[in-house]
């Protein structure tokens, strides 16, 4: 996947300043520019070369409507302002450990990303509308934008799935009828909500990324982590 055709989109917060600034590097290493989307009323202050900061929409709290709507206006924002046949959605938690194979680069009109199924029974003890959730990083085709942009306009509601994003995005894709390639299936994610608060995930990330040929990761939280995953990695530690 060539980098100079892949815009990166990342959904953060002015208290993650110190993360996006660590996984910045990485992030360029696979996106020519990175577009950071926060709160309203929020700045990270970075003045980078190919980094631009953009705040939209009122704070809700961490799993409210307000999320997802501006999840919906940080892809519009890079759709039409940022024309580019790919865009690479992250959450500021969320890393590339390598150059993105071909095997994991969508085709016209489809998304690509780590699919997990829905619960029967979700953690918060209400049932989500989608059949499964979609794990950041997320790679999309603007074919794929093209389709999910107008669904989330018009067809699933701001608060769908109580503001869980990973939830709302694959509710969107699955009733837009995007074909998602499965990173998780094909071996090519190791991913959580949270990696670095346990010491097995950070040791299994680490020996997977370095052996067997992982791209994909949520949930890296701190230098610690990042530095000693990173250190098996494509490019080492940036």
């Amino acid at each position: 996947m060539n980098r100079n055709d892949t815009i990166g989109i990342v959904l953060a917060h002015a208290a993650a300043r110190d993360t996006v600034i660590r996984h910045l590097p990485y992030w360029l290493k696979v996106c020519w520019r990175i577009i950071i989307v926060l709160p309203e009323g929020e700045t990270l202050g970075l003045a980078m070369e190919n980094v631009d900061e953009f705040s939209r929409v009122p704070n809700g709290g961490g799993y409210s409507k307000e999320t997802n709507i501006r999840t919906y206006q940080a892809l519009h924002l890079a759709r039409h302002s940022f024309p580019s046949p790919y865009y690479m959605l992250f959450e500021y938690d969320s890393l590339c450990w390598r150059d993105i194979p071909e095997e994991c680069v969508p085709q016209p009109n489809a998304m690509t990303a780590c699919r997990w199924p829905n619960e029967l029974v979700s953690p918060i003890g209400k049932p989500f509308l989608g059949s499964f959730y979609l794990h950041f990083p997320h790679i999309y085709s603007i074919g794929a934008l093209d389709k999910l942009l107008p669904v989330m306009e018009r067809h699933v509601a701001w608060n769908a799935e109580y503001g869980y994003t990973d939830r709302y995005l694959g509710l969107c894709v699955e009733r837009a009828g995007i074909k998602v390639v499965d990173t998780l299936a094909m071996g090519r994610a190791y991913s959580f909500e949270n990696i670095s608060k346990y010491s097995q995930r950070v040791n299994d990330c680490e020996y997977l990324v370095k052996n067997r040929g992982i791209v994909f990761s949520h949930g890296i939280k701190d230098k610690e982590s990042l530095d000693w995953i990173a250190k098996g990695c494509q490019w080492g530690v940036l």
